[in-house]
């Protein structure tokens, strides 16, 4: 399997370009999860195959008026644990798998308590 990346919007390359060596050889993630998309009243992530460019799909926000902050990607190239933040400053952690096609699945929250900002 190849390596996966969580990138910022600023790193994710527009859609449609093909990322400079990307189809080069080994160690270029296959999908990588951009934060910085406004979707349905919050900031969203999108989900890109960096081989071919394109957008696989869109993570709506979990929480009305809440936005995702943060990304990390596990090593087997299609998990990923996001967070998000609310208008309350409450943080919250979901797993998010997606499909062997790079399709994202459902955000699940996972079974940590909440953080509040006073505790980062």
């Amino acid at each position: 399997m190849g390596a996966v990346a969580a990138i910022a919007l600023s790193g994710f390359p527009r859609a449609g370009h093909t990322p400079a060596g990307a189809a080069a050889g080994p160690g270029v993630p296959r999908y990588a999860v951009a934060l910085g998309q406004r979707y349905q009243g919050g900031q969203a992530a999108s989900v890109k195959d960096m081989v071919t460019g394109k957008i696989l799909g869109t993570v709506a926000v979990p929480v009305a008026g809440s936005a995702l902050e943060w990304v990390a990607a596990a090593s087997d190239d299609r998990a990923f644990v996001l967070a998000d933040q609310s208008g309350a400053l409450v943080i919250r952690f979901y797993l998010l798998h997606l499909a062997a096609s790079g399709k994202p699945g459902r955000l699940t929250q996972l079974d940590v308590p909440p953080l509040h900002d006073s505790q980062i």
